[in-house]
C-alpha cells in the first residue's frame, strides 16, 4: 500500500477526542490537524498552505482600529 501520510503523535488528539470534538476544529494549529489537513487536500487534488503563520502575521482589529484612530492626529 501506498502511504498518503504521516500523522505525528499529538496530545491534543486525546484531549480533542474526550470532548467528542474533530482535532482540525478543537486544536486546528496542532501538528496532527496540520497533517490531516495536508493528506485531504492530497486527495482532493488540492495544495495545502499551512494558514497559520498567514494568520499570525495579519494585522490585530484592535492595531487597526488604533491605526485609523490615530492616523490622521499629530
Amino acid at each position: 500500500m501506498k502511504v498518503i501520510g504521516i500523522i505525528p503523535e499529538d496530545p491534543n488528539i486525546r484531549r480533542a477526542s474526550a470532548y467528542k470534538t474533530p482535532i482540525v476544529v478543537k486544536y486546528p494549529n496542532s501538528d496532527a490537524a496540520k497533517a490531516y489537513r495536508r493528506i485531504a487536500a492530497n486527495l482532493a487534488g488540492t495544495t495545502y498552505a499551512d494558514t497559520s503563520e498567514v494568520e499570525a502575521s495579519r494585522e490585530s482589529f484592535i492595531d487597526r482600529l488604533a491605526r485609523s484612530i490615530f492616523r490622521g492626529k499629530k
